[in-house]
């Protein structure tokens, strides 16, 4: 595909990373995180993985904690210390770790897959700024969620997908719960399946 006007071919995830296009999976719990492990670790695993605090074949660790300390404030997750293993988090923290992950490396491009499924009403709220406060910077952000209220408060444009394929656009004032379930459902009546 075209990458700020130049062609990009991604092979694996580290590919995309390393194009600063992240990917923060949905199942936090078996695709995210590294239970047995302190938030640190877990926060700067991708970093490692692509060279980042690495010289010369060793990990810079102290590189490692003040980056990980940076984001464990910037993220605001609530723990005694980074030190922590993230198994003892409640969900919201432990999504939190998960963007810190997914942010430490300063992406241009963040997929984020159900960002609020499972946390607290607070956490989701500290949720939503980041990612407006990411929007402002100039981040390009997907945000997949499957609460139609969520969509229209994050978003500033939104694509209705059936069968992988996008079948609409909406922008700007055309976001609203009416238009998008009106059109969904007429595509659905349109194509013959059972409401």
């Amino acid at each position: 595909f075209i990458l700020k006007g130049k062609p990009v071919k991604i092979k694996s995830p580290i590919d995309a990373i390393k194009q600063n296009i992240i990917y923060s999976s949905e199942d936090r719990k078996s695709e995210n995180l590294f239970f047995g492990n302190p938030i640190w670790k877990n926060i700067t695993y991708i970093a490692i993985q692509i060279g980042q605090f690495v010289r010369s074949g060793f990990v810079k660790h102290r590189e490692e904690l003040k980056k990980s300390e940076l984001y464990f404030r910037k993220l605001n997750i609530k723990a005694p210390s980074m030190d922590m293993d993230v198994y003892n988090l409640s969900g919201g923290n432990q999504q939190k770790v998960c963007l810190a992950k997914a942010l430490i490396n300063d992406p241009e491009i963040i997929l984020l897959d159900e960002p609020t499924r499972g946390i607290d009403v607070g956490a989701k709220t500290e949720i939503y700024k980041l990612i407006s406060d990411l929007a402002k910077e100039g981040k390009s952000i997907v945000f997949v969620s499957s609460e139609l209220p969520e969509v229209i408060g994050c978003s500033d444009r939104v694509y209705s997908m059936a069968n992988g394929k996008i079948t609409h656009e909406f922008i700007e004032d055309e976001i609203s719960e009416e238009n998008i379930l009106k059109y969904c459902l007429q595509k659905e009546i349109d194509e013959g399946v059972g409401i």
